[in-house]
């Protein structure tokens, strides 16, 4: 597993503007980056609206000790 830091460019931010959920620009930045998950305890984070997987840090530590 790797972790890293993404980049925001100003493209990312006005791409975030069409994307209709509260964390827009998180979701475009983890997709730009491939990530596999946005690790959040944001539970109004619209997990149907990313196309980056949500999950919870339990849920990301379930998943590191399988």
């Amino acid at each position: 597993m790797h972790y890293g830091v993404v980049s925001v460019a100003q493209e990312d931010c006005i791409k975030a503007l069409s994307v209709p959920i509260e964390d827009a620009l998180v979701a475009v930045c983890a997709q730009k980056a491939g990530a596999d998950y946005i690790v959040t305890r944001d539970d109004k984070f619209l997990r149907d609206k990313s196309q980056v997987k949500i999950i919870t840090p339990k849920e990301l530590i379930d998943t590191l000790h399988d």
